[in-house]
C-alpha cells in the first residue's frame, strides 16, 4: 500500500467521523521514536491530513531524545478515540518508527 493511501484513510476518517459528544478533549501521548527526523516528517504529514485536529504540540525529551510528548486538541472526545485508535493512524505511527509497545495516551478535560 502506498504511504498516501495512509493520509488519505486518516482524511476521510476525519471527514466521516459522526461526533456522539462535543466534549472538548486533549489527548497527551508519550512514546519512544526510532529516528526523531524520521517520525517528525511522518507526524507533520498526518497532522496535515487531520482537518478536524484544532492543534498540536510537540516536546522531546532532554534527558531521552528518542523519547516523545505531543498534546493533541479535537472538538469532542468521540472524535479523540477514533483518531488515536484508526488502523491507519496505529499503521503510520509504525511506519514512522514509534516503538508501539512504549505507547501511552490519556485524554484530558481542560480546566479554568
Amino acid at each position: 500500500m502506498a504511504d498516501d493511501d495512509i493520509y488519505e484513510r486518516l482524511a476521510d476518517m476525519s471527514a466521516g467521523h459522526e461526533r456522539t459528544d462535543t466534549r472538548p478533549t486533549t489527548v497527551i501521548g508519550v512514546f519512544r521514536v526510532a529516528d526523531f527526523d524520521h517520525w517528525a516528517a511522518g507526524y507533520a504529514k498526518a497532522v496535515a491530513a487531520d482537518s478536524a485536529l484544532l492543534g498540536h504540540r510537540v516536546w522531546r525529551s532532554q534527558d531521552d531524545p528518542s523519547t516523545v510528548m505531543v498534546a493533541e486538541s479535537f472538538d469532542s472526545r468521540s472524535y479523540a478515540e477514533a483518531a488515536w485508535t484508526h488502523e491507519a493512524t496505529r499503521e503510520a505511527m509504525a511506519r514512522d518508527g514509534i516503538d508501539l509497545t512504549s505507547l501511552r495516551y490519556t485524554f484530558y478535560d481542560e480546566v479554568g
